[in-house]
């Protein structure tokens, strides 16, 4: 014969299992968090800046004990506010960027990522969450180089696919309509061109140079200032400098021949021109080749 348990007993029971199911959600919680390896000569409060949280908060959710230093190869638990996301084929940083509504400078930062600065299938980003995102989204490419652009618009590939084989170039146009100031290559201080820069009117127009999807368009790009990147069949892009007025968005389908800006001077330039560049993958190639004669 069973027997019956006391009351207390029973009591103490039912609030065990009680508080059991109350910690459940914490530590699913818990052992679902993200984490950070630090590398070498990180401090707290540069990875607390990276991550776009707190140092504090750093500190209350790793039990870190003063004076905090941290050791490379040490894996700190990242507080709430940062999400991961794996990368599947096809993507690419600045769509993820868009997609998320945050930098893709931001991206490039908090992963450390380096040139060609191209995602691999089942990569794992950590994306900060809309709470931390910039408020002067405005500005919040105004570090990017056209390198890391055009590798953000790289669409993610298996690790053994050899993404630079060599594509058949297409039929490009002309841009604009005016002279060439700046040839493509090295010029005279020994700074390279990777592309043309044309003579344009003030608010003139400028063309797409072949059928493509908009890929990424800035207006604060340091060099560069207003900016359009266009992706085309093969791997082939194109990109189009110190623009005035931006006409298209980030996904739009433009066909050649089409205005999509006009041309200012704006980034790092004394007169209105456009700069334009064809590149292959990230390699750029000289447009003066692939566009044809002037009559």
């Amino acid at each position: 014969m069973i027997k019956s348990l006391p009351l207390w007993k029973i009591s103490g029971l039912c609030l065990a299992l009680f508080l059991g199911s109350m910690a459940l959600p914490t530590y699913g919680h818990a052992a679902a968090s993200d984490v950070y390896h630090v590398r070498s000569g990180e401090t707290l409060n540069g990875i607390a800046h990276r991550l776009g949280v707190k140092a504090e908060s750093l500190i209350s959710h790793n039990h870190l004990k003063a004076p905090y230093r941290l050791q490379a190869g040490q894996i700190l638990m990242i507080p709430e506010g940062q999400s991961s996301y794996i990368v599947q084929s096809g993507d690419t940083g600045l769509s993820l960027a868009h997609r998320y509504q945050i930098s893709w400078q931001r991206i490039i930062s908090l992963n450390h990522l380096q040139p060609p600065y191209r995602l691999r299938e089942g990569m794992k980003l950590i994306l900060p969450t809309a709470s931390l995102q910039s408020h002067s989204e405005e500005s919040r490419d105004n570090h990017l180089n056209v390198k890391q652009i055009v590798g953000g618009a790289q669409p993610a590939t298996p690790h053994n696919h050899d993404s630079e084989k060599a594509g058949q170039p297409l039929h490009f146009g002309w841009p604009a309509r005016g002279s060439i100031i700046r040839s493509y290559g090295r010029t005279e201080n020994g700074h390279v061109n990777n592309g043309l820069d044309i003579a344009a009117a003030m608010g003139s127009p400028i063309f797409a140079a072949e059928d493509g999807h908009v890929a990424y368009t800035g207006t604060h790009i340091s060099i560069l200032g207003g900016v359009i990147l266009i992706q085309h069949a093969q791997g082939w892009t194109t990109v189009y400098g110190h623009l005035d007025n931006i006409k298209v968005k980030h996904g739009d389908f433009v066909r050649k021949g089409e205005v999509i800006a006009s041309a200012g001077e704006s980034g790092n330039t004394p007169r209105p021109q456009l700069h334009f560049e064809i590149r292959h993958g990230l390699k750029a190639v000289n447009p003066a080749r692939l566009l044809p004669l002037r009559k």
